[in-house]
Parts: C-alpha cells; sequence; structure tokens
C-alpha cells in the first residue's frame, strides 16, 4: 500500500467523526490494520517506530475524539440504548480509552501477519472493522441523529438534531484534530541511499576474478 493510500484511507476514516461509542471498536481495529499495511516490516527500527505512531495516534487524536463525545453526550454516544449519562465519568472514560486501545493491539497483530507473509489477513481485519462500523452505523443511524438524552428520547418529547445543535462546530474541530493526525501518521519519505563505499579488498577481488 502506498504512503498517499495511507493517509487517504486514514483520513478517510477519522473523517467519520465524531466518534460514537458504539462505532469507535470497529473503527479502532480497522485503522490499526490501516497503519500495519503502511509498514515496511524490513527493519526492527521501522517496526518500533510504527508502533509508536499508532499508540501515539490512539493516545494523541482517537481516544480524546471518543472521550469527548462520550462524556458530554454520553447518551447519544450509545445511540440512546441507555442511561449511559447516570455512569460516573470516570468509567466513561475508561472505556473510551480502552476502545482507543484496540487500534494499536490490532495495528501490532496485523503487522505480525504482514511479517509472516499474511497481508490478506490484514485486509480482512480492515474490512471487518469497516462493515462492522457500516452495520451499526445503518441501523442506528436514526437515533445517531437525535441528540438529546435517553429520558426524552424515550418520552417523545422534541429533540435537537445534529443539524441543530452547537455539534457541527465540535464537528469541525474534531475533523482538524483528526486531520492533524492523520497526516502525522504518514510514513516518512526515504531519504537518499549512503553511497557504498569501494575497499581495498574489493578491487583486488575484481582485479583477480576470472573474465569469462
Amino acid at each position: 500500500m502506498t504512503d498517499r493510500a495511507v493517509g487517504a484511507t486514514t483520513l478517510f476514516w477519522t473523517r467519520l467523526n465524531p466518534v460514537p461509542f458504539l462505532l469507535a471498536p470497529f473503527i479502532a481495529i480497522a485503522l490499526g490494520a490501516v497503519l500495519a499495511l503502511a509498514h515496511p516490516a524490513d527493519r526492527v527500527a521501522d517496526d518500533r517506530r510504527a508502533r509508536r505512531i499508532g499508540w501515539l495516534f490512539a493516545a494523541l487524536s482517537f481516544a480524546p475524539n471518543v472521550a469527548y463525545f462520550v462524556c458530554l453526550y454520553p447518551d447519544w454516544s450509545v445511540a440512546h440504548l441507555g442511561r449511559a449519562a447516570r455512569v460516573p465519568s470516570a468509567l466513561l472514560l475508561v472505556a473510551a480509552i480502552a476502545a482507543a486501545a484496540l487500534l494499536p493491539l490490532a495495528q501490532g497483530v496485523a503487522m505480525s501477519w504482514v511479517r509472516a507473509g499474511e497481508a490478506r489477513k490484514a485486509m480482512l481485519l480492515i474490512a471487518g472493522g469497516a462493515f462492522g462500523a457500516l452495520v451499526v452505523a445503518a441501523a442506528l443511524a436514526t437515533r445517531f441523529w437525535v441528540v438529546t438524552s435517553f429520558k426524552e428520547y424515550e418520552s417523545g418529547a422534541t429533540p435537537g438534531t445534529l443539524a441543530s445543535t452547537t455539534l457541527w462546530l465540535e464537528l469541525l474541530i474534531f475533523d482538524a484534530i483528526s486531520a492533524a493526525g492523520a497526516i502525522a501518521c504518514l510514513p516518512a519519505a526515504p531519504g537518499p541511499r549512503p553511497l557504498r563505499r569501494l575497499h581495498v579488498d574489493d578491487r583486488e577481488r575484481s582485479v583477480d576474478a576470472p573474465t569469462r
């Protein structure tokens, strides 16, 4: 997978902001596999760098995204399927971090597959995460469109929507944060290779070598 393709795929996923808690595990798994496919897997130093990028992206971009919306819009973040607002914020924060941790964990698993020559498994992991996120989003689309509390949603009161609340401004802010994270995850362009020095022994071997 080329660097441009990796950046475009990562940016596509991060444009799903905000990330509701119910979608976060699927998106994290797919993103981790994408980062694994971007990894050249030919040197230990590259392996460590790729893992650091995965953890940094999860900690600085993905986790804050999920944590912000699950703490400020808890009922919406679980599609009004329960009273998440009654859960202590500390527990919601732990749940968001756990969901974000799936990203580097999935990256590590997929990197081991790529290193073993089984990149197809990493692609299947991407497809599985994407399919899971799309199925959940499609099934709960009408619930995610409504921005209110669980009590008001169940009572049938006139709710706000994504378009009528200030959530759109928060979307723009987190879009910018996630876009910056996606750019930071792009593999660095390879630098010029150092010229190989010709040693005296090499010159002697080239001279003594029989000609055909």
